[in-house]
């Protein structure tokens, strides 16, 4: 966990001082396109000359803001909706729990697209796309957990009290299912890249010129030909994507072991 943690912090820092670190990602040098790596250029040129090394680290900037921006939609609505669906039952658990089912079953990858042309592209609608139907699996987590805590001894002197629903859940049972959302929401960011990187591919995604590591890869693979690989042009942001991917699995699993319900005994009240 120590090392992931290292990781994904080496790999935020060096992406948020990019642009004190290299050239304008959007500077173009047309005598020298598609160039190897050297020791001016450290990941060599892409298609119109741009520094490759300036176009991945503002890809990785962009990546993870998607990432992290989607999250927080996704606990947001999720928290929200699960914890009204927990707390009411009866009917409003079915009405939401319904909707949340019929989305469920729609395919994911389908569904963001079809999103994302409703909307339109762009960072602001991109982020919300994703984070629209990111936040199904958080809701059934916190409506379980709300569901147990509901009837428990604190709850029931809290309302004996005078507390009224929204004052129990913000103070007394939302606080006691952060340990899973968290671990969630940490499984969430890699998965909100992934889509962002398999959008931007398609060409539904961050808009040029501004780039992302899945737009990175889309050009990359658009340069290949049968007599020519420009291989840096997808190794170098590919290997920066699976890594930063990787790191935020690895912390999540972490975090999962430390913040397991069943290991940390009884609810706090």
């Amino acid at each position: 966990m120590r090392s992931a943690a290292a990781t994904l912090l080496l790999v935020v820092l060096v992406a948020a001082l990019g642009p004190f670190l290299s050239r304008d990602p959007d500077e173009q040098d047309l005598e020298r396109k598609l160039e190897g790596p050297s020791r001016d250029r450290l990941l060599g040129t892409d298609a119109t000359g741009r520094d490759l090394l300036a176009r991945t680290l503002a890809g990785a900037r962009v990546s993870l803001a998607v990432g992290l921006a989607a999250t927080a939609v996704s606990v947001a609505v999720g928290v929200a909706v699960g914890a009204v669906a927990g707390y009411a039952g009866g009917r409003a658990e079915r009405l939401l729990m319904g909707v949340v089912d019929v989305l469920q079953g729609l395919p994911y990858v389908v569904f963001v697209i079809v999103l994302v042309v409703a909307v339109g592209r762009g960072m602001l609608n991109l982020f919300l796309a994703i984070g629209a139907v990111s936040w199904l699996t958080t809701a059934r987590i916190v409506r379980a957990e709300v569901k147990a805590l509901r009837s428990r001894e604190f709850v029931e002197a809290a309302r004996a009290l005078g507390a009224g629903p929204l004052r129990i859940l913000a103070r007394h049972i939302v606080p006691n299912v952060l340990g899973p959302v968290i671990v969630y929401a940490a499984l969430t960011v890699p998965m909100a890249m992934r889509q962002e990187a398999f959008l931007s591919f398609l060409g539904l995604g961050v808009e040029p010129p501004q780039a992302s590591l899945g737009t990175l890869l889309a050009e990359g693979i658009e340069s290949l030909t049968p007599l020519r690989a420009d291989w840096w042009l997808i190794a170098f942001p590919g290997v920066l994507l699976a890594t930063t991917i990787l790191a935020l699995n690895t912390l999540a699993d972490g975090l999962r072991d430390r913040l397991d319900p069943r290991a940390a005994g009884r609810a706090r009240p």
